[in-house]
């Protein structure tokens, strides 16, 4: 499986450790998503969807804030909206999102195609910074970045999603790809392959992660060979 996968590197465009050239200026921490529909802001007077926010404990829960930051207002930022092809049916798919209240997608016709969780919100710093919806080798793939912490620590995390079965949006992957801490900014690096992808943390190095077909998810397969990858 891993020879196959370099093989796909082979052909794909590198620069430094694996890391293809990114599409979206407003997105510099992702490789190979493309022809992407970005919202970085809302209409005022807009009203948020309700939704379920994860708990502390869940794999999105931003473990990185200390216990004594104030609770935020980022229930007051306006949703972000994206019209796009997003879905498997044909025609243009409405996407919905806010921090608290989750992403939330409809058809044409205004009915829902499928919709996923929010995220508490914990930090002063708290925000959904954009929403996009592009292609990552043919599959249309909703992007959030999501700002979170207070005055001291903020983290920029990527959430990745796709439109799945039964209503619902299957939540690929998720993780930090810049810290703030006292003027010290670290970031991180995405970079999709076909079935799979190459996560660089803020201060760690690459990290192979394959996408599971029956978890619909990427799933952590070790660090990177960089030996055994090829040279641009």
């Amino acid at each position: 499986m891993k020879a196959a996968l370099l093989a796909c590197i082979a052909v794909l465009p590198l620069s430094g450790s694996a890391a293809a050239t990114p599409a979206v200026a407003s997105l510099p921490w992702l490789g190979n998503f493309t022809d992407a529909t970005v919202s970085d802001g809302g209409a005022p007077g807009e009203a948020s969807e309700p939704g379920e926010a994860s708990e502390p404990g869940d794999a999105t829960w931003p473990r990185w804030l200390a216990d004594d930051e104030p609770m935020c207002a980022a229930d007051a930022q306006p949703p972000l909206r994206v019209r796009a092809e997003v879905a498997p049916s044909a025609g243009t798919e409405t996407v919905v999102a806010t921090l608290t209240g989750g992403v939330r997608v409809t058809s044409a016709e205004g009915l829902e195609v499928a919709r996923s969780a929010g995220v508490p919100c914990v930090g002063t710093a708290d925000a959904l910074e954009i929403l996009a919806v592009g292609t990552v080798f043919r599959e249309r793939t909703i992007v959030l970045a999501i700002t979170s912490g207070g005055r001291r620590e903020q983290a920029v995390w990527i959430g990745v999603y796709r439109v799945g079965t039964a209503g619902g949006l299957d939540p690929l992957f998720s993780g930090v790809v810049e810290t703030r801490e006292d003027g010290v900014v670290r970031t991180g690096r995405i970079t999709f392959l076909p079935g799979a992808l190459i996560y660089r943390a803020p201060g760690h190095g690459d990290a192979l992660w394959v996408f599971d077909p029956v978890a619909h998810a990427y799933t952590p397969r070790g660090p990177f060979d960089h030996e055994a990858e090829p040279h641009s």
